[in-house]
């Protein structure tokens, strides 16, 4: 749970998926279009489709899980806040405890947000679920 007394940002999701080709795991804050049309080539293999960022007054922050062995894994941003310059980013992380597609995906979510300085690296709290054949 992030500080209630922590100033709440709104956001807008540029990208949800399961089949993005984010290999490496991390909480990424992109700052500027070259680094996001590199990002976004890489995970969907094309820089004409990436969705348009208003860099003067957005930034993106983007939360990948990298590589993971089946379908019914995900991740949602789902709430972002800032308290003393500091980035806090509160996420859902949904595992596959049952059984699913043999197929490798790569979660992601990625959401542009209104351009701050923010100091430092940013604080991630995620919750994890995992959900069986029996839930």
């Amino acid at each position: 749970m992030i500080d209630p007394a922590a100033e709440q940002l709104t956001f807008r999701t540029l990208l949800h998926s399961q089949m993005a080709f984010a290999v490496e795991a991390g909480l990424f804050v992109i700052r500027g279009e070259d680094e996001w049309l590199s990002t976004w080539e890489g995970w969907r293999g094309s820089r004409q489709s990436a969705p348009a960022v208003d860099w003067a007054g957005e930034l993106v922050v983007a939360l990948a899980l990298g590589s993971r062995p089946a379908s019914g894994y995900q991740v949602t941003i789902e709430q972002l806040a800032v308290r003393d310059r500091r980035l806090y980013v509160n996420a859902w992380e949904e595992e596959n405890g049952g059984t699913g597609l043999d197929i490798i995906t790569h979660p992601v979510h990625a959401v542009a947000v209104p351009r701050r300085d923010f100091a430092g690296e940013p604080h991630l709290v995620k919750r994890v679920t995992v959900w069986t054949d029996e839930d």
